[in-house]
């Protein structure tokens, strides 16, 4: 069977939620009637990943560039904004058992399966309510996403969830949220929250931060914030998560990551103007298989994962 990815599930946990002490500066996403932000980024992955008792373990490496836009499509009178997120255009190379895999979205050309799940990223809209302090008020979309990343995989997968709500419920607890008041220079916050996971028992996430002051960016007057973190699942056994030629796999994942970076948010304009992080992830997958007449099999398998991903603006217009 295949494996499931496991570093998708914590691309998302890389900034955090807080309070501070007043004094200095405070931050704010600032939301304008029909702005447009394009932003590239650059994600490269190195896994190795090995069976339990079979062969040698597999190494890959993979390097994706994707360019997205995000529209504010309406601002309320309390300074909400509603922005729609789509991806643009996708680049990939993979390094897998060997050779060497390429696909590029903007060629027209069909992507080898496990490129596959990437083309169904494309030109399908994600919509968020956010407040100036990235609260998500509402979430819609992603499971239009979810459903054709799906369609072009190989596996049926029983999701079993509603993923707008635990999107929300994620990006809620870990991400991009700004903390009240003033900011000074070398203040620190630290975020300790359980999110929730639909591939486990939730995620146990703990994180520290560190305003460190201001720098210029691409002409921007930014504030940096420097980031650490470390997450940690717990254990859950999904029952009939996939099917494979007819047969139901359990499937149990245990995933402990850690990481650091950093991300600069320009104070006047209030949009992320660069991004940067490393991360670490070990996982263990176990997969309870369905045979032949009733008998089952369990496999697992061990994956290390190092991930080094960074995004920068490519432009942010203003009618």
């Amino acid at each position: 069977m295949k494996k499931l990815g496991t570093y998708a599930m914590v691309t998302l946990l890389s900034l955090g939620i807080g309070t501070l002490p007043a004094a200095g500066v405070e931050l704010n996403y600032g939301f304008v009637q029909d702005a447009v932000t394009t932003l590239r980024t650059t994600t490269n992955t190195t896994q190795v990943t090995a069976r339990q008792g079979v062969g040698m373990p597999e190494r890959a490496t993979h390097t994706v560039v994707a360019q997205t836009t995000q529209r504010v499509q309406a601002v309320s009178p309390e300074g909400n904004g509603t922005v729609e997120t789509r991806f643009d255009s996708i680049n990939a190379q993979a390094q897998v058992g060997g050779q060497s895999y390429s696909w590029d979205s903007t060629s027209g050309n069909a992507p080898v399966y496990f490129f596959a799940p990437l083309a169904g990223l494309l030109d399908q809209p994600v919509t968020a309510v956010l407040t100036p302090k990235g609260q998500v008020l509402q979430i819609s979309g992603l499971k239009n996403l979810q459903d054709a990343v799906l369609a072009r995989t190989q596996l049926d997968m029983d999701m079993g969830y509603d993923v707008d709500q635990v999107a929300s419920d994620v990006i809620q607890a870990a991400i991009a949220h700004l903390p009240d008041g003033d900011l000074a220079v070398n203040a620190t916050w630290t975020n300790q929250a359980t999110l929730p996971d639909p591939f486990s028992g939730g995620l146990n996430l703990n994180a520290s931060y560190t305003y460190t002051g201001q720098e210029t960016i691409q002409n921007y007057d930014c504030a940096k914030v420097n980031f650490s973190l470390t997450v940690r699942s717990i254990p859950r056994m999904l029952p009939n998560l996939v099917k494979v030629g007819g047969f139901a796999t359990d499937v149990q994942v245990e995933m402990e990551a850690s990481g650091n970076g950093n991300f600069w948010i320009a104070i006047n304009e209030g949009i992320i103007v660069k991004y940067s992080c490393n991360m670490s992830v070990n996982a263990t997958q176990t997969s309870v298989i369905e045979a032949m007449a009733g008998e089952k099999r369990v496999e697992r398998y061990s994956t290390n994962t190092t991930i080094a991903e960074t995004s920068d603006l490519v432009s942010y217009t203003t009618n």
